[in-house]
């Protein structure tokens, strides 16, 4: 039988890594002789990729030594969140565990290799969370991640959960509705349901799943 499912955006919307993406970012730096990041300019690389933050921030180098230091900083911070985990959003584990009784719950971001895996792994979400996938990954879109989740586990409907206009894009490449997380780093400007606290969520995706 087909299932339903709530597909989730993580930076912004189940937790705010900021600060151990920074400390893990300056350490690397530091090793480089480089200057310290500043933690708005981490706020700012939230939900893009990695040829992203790179072409935006390491201005003063090469594509390619750009990313030999991106990537550096992103395994020192897979490892970092593995030891110490993030700031969860207040509420978010009761409401995963509410939403779990009802529908099939995914993770879809533009991260890389660890970080997705750190945040099931150190807050014990694993068992919560039929299937994941990221950027880092498949190289893929958000969008055509959403799409290959939906596909591989016979998911016949789902909504997406999200903070940012690039999540809001992604669930519209996906052909499904956008929930989005005001509480997040961004703005919209379109949703189908919008949510100004993680625990408004199950209600906002059953709203939205009785219409589609």
């Amino acid at each position: 039988m087909k299932k339903n499912a709530v597909i989730f955006d993580l930076d912004g919307t189940m937790w705010n890594a900021c600060e151990p993406v920074l400390i893990s970012w300056n350490v690397v730096l530091r090793r480089h002789g480089l200057p310290a990041v500043k933690k708005e300019t981490i706020e700012s690389f939230m939900g893009k990729t990695l040829g992203q933050i790179v072409s935006l921030y390491f201005t003063d180098m090469t594509q390619e030594e750009g990313l030999k230091i991106a990537n550096e900083c992103v395994r020192e911070e897979a490892n970092y969140l593995a030891a110490h985990g993030a700031a969860l959003y207040d509420g978010l584990a009761d409401t995963l565990r509410q939403l779990a009784q009802r529908y099939e719950l995914c993770l879809v971001s533009n991260c890389e290799a660890g970080y997705a895996e750190a945040f099931l792994s150190y807050h014990k979400f694993e068992p919560l969370f039929t299937d994941y996938e990221y950027s880092g990954r498949t190289k893929k879109s958000k969008g055509e991640n959403i799409r290959m989740v939906m596909e591989r586990n016979g998911i016949a409907k789902a909504v997406y959960v999200g903070d940012t206009q690039s999540d809001c894009d992604a669930a519209r490449q996906a052909g499904i509705p956008f929930i989005f997380a005001s509480y997040g780093f961004g703005s919209v400007d379109s949703a189908d349901a919008a949510v100004a606290d993680i625990r408004e969520v199950p209600a906002a995706a059953e709203a939205v799943f009785d219409k589609i």
